[in-house]
This record gives structure tokens, sequence and C-alpha cells, in this order.
């Protein structure tokens, strides 16, 4: 006659263990769903603010092999080797900012074949180290800085309507996750100070930012331009005065 109350607690403390198990089976909106897995350390969940798609890879392949993979980045690739930087990229751990195939498209005539040039090969590297920041910054920590050192210098970085931008270039939503570091896609070819002096010294017309520190290539070179409509008009006046004087 004393067992009852003991069963009748035994009954009790099972009942509240299964509502506790049972509760925690649901998810934060109380549905019967599994709750997702937590992501992997170093791949972040946070990609809406760089247009809602993010691509994390098995971390397998090095960076420059991981651009190489992705097949739109072969001018940012010809440069790096070009510059003799390619074992950099396979080995040190950066993060890098790099424009696509497309970005090059919209560059003037004649831009990239002076910056391909092995005697500027100095101005090219320096080029390069622009879009190269040492260390491995996911989407969550770039949001939380306002500026982002890479071997060329630092870079502002700041979020509007949702959008991180990299100096005034907006990040596109394509991102890589490497063995050695992140990439993440621009698509506008922006060019630090040093690089934009030497090119107008060739004649082209740049336009820095509002800092000074980087800008863009506006149009061809009007040297170019001039020297061959003076030697056009050389060769013109050489064969107009043969012809008269024969």
């Amino acid at each position: 006659m004393h067992h009852q109350p003991l069963r009748s607690l035994l009954l009790a403390s099972l009942l509240v263990t299964g509502a506790a198990t049972a509760a925690a089976a649901h998810d934060y909106n109380g549905s019967d769903r599994p709750v997702p897995p937590s992501p992997p350390i170093g791949q972040s969940t946070h990609n809406g603010a760089l247009g809602g798609k993010t691509i994390a890879d098995s971390q397998s392949a090095a960076l420059y092999d991981e651009l190489t993979t992705r097949g739109s980045y072969s001018n940012f690739l010809a440069a790096v080797d070009a510059a003799d930087l390619r074992d950099k990229f396979g080995t040190d751990k950066y993060t890098v900012f790099v424009p696509n195939d497309a970005a090059f498209a919209s560059l003037p005539q004649g831009v990239w074949e002076i910056m391909l040039k092995p005697e500027n090969k100095p101005l090219l590297r320096q080029w390069v180290n622009y879009y190269v920041a040492p260390g491995n910054y996911d989407q969550d920590r770039l949001h939380s800085m306002k500026s982002v050192k890479t071997l060329g210098g630092t870079v502002t970085l700041t979020t509007k309507d949702g959008v991180l931008t990299y100096g005034e270039t907006p990040l596109a939503s394509d991102v890589y996750v490497a063995r050695n570091g992140t990439i993440y896609t621009l698509d506008t070819v922006v060019f630090p100070k040093p690089v934009l002096v030497a090119l107008k010294g060739q004649g082209y017309e740049v336009a820095y930012s509002p800092g000074g520190n980087w800008g863009r290539v506006m149009s061809s070179s009007r040297h170019q331009t001039n020297k061959s409509t003076k030697h056009h008009t050389r060769h013109h006046r050489k064969h107009h005065r043969r012809h008269h004087s024969s």
C-alpha cells in the first residue's frame, strides 16, 4: 500500500522528461523539422550582403588552383604569373579581391598590354598586391572591419544597402573558399596611385578616388593616338612631296 505514491512519482518524472526531449527536437520556430548542423569552422553563413550567393568549397585547392578552376579570372592569373607571384598564392594565407575577366573587358585599349610588359613588372606587382590582404577573412569578419590592410596599402571597407564595397567597388556574389584563403570577386578593375601615375605618364586619362590612393583609367591613351596621327601626317606629307616632285 506504500508503493502507489512511488509509482505515481516515477510516472510523472517520465512524462516531464519526454516532454523536454520532444521540445528539444523542435527548431526555434516550433516546427518538427530537425535543427540543421552548425557550419564547419572557417566557413561563413552570412552571405546576404554579397548578393546572396556564397560558394564554400572543399578547401582542398590552393588559391591559385582555385582561381584557375573557376575559369573567370584568367587576366588576374596572367598578372600573377608575369609578376612572379604564383608560388606565394600556393602557400601563404591570403584574402584575395579579384577582378573577373568581364571587368578587364571594360578597360581602355592598350592598358592591360602595357601592364603586362616585362619592363613594367614592378608596376604589375604593385597592382596585384593591392588586391591581396594577408590572413583569411570570412564575410562576417569583413563586415565588422572599416578597412583592410593589403600588401599594396590600406583599402576602405563599407556596407551600403547590404552590399559590402572594397574601396568604392561593390563585391560581387561569387565567393570561393580555398585551402589557404578566401576569394572575393570584383566587377571593376582599379589601380593603386603609383600605377595610375605611370599610366597617366603614358597619356591615359585617370580618375582618382576621393582619398587619392587608387582610381580608374578612364580613356584611351592620347599619347598613342597623337603619335599615330603624327606618323600618318608625316607619311602623307612625304608622299605628297614625292608626287609633286615627279
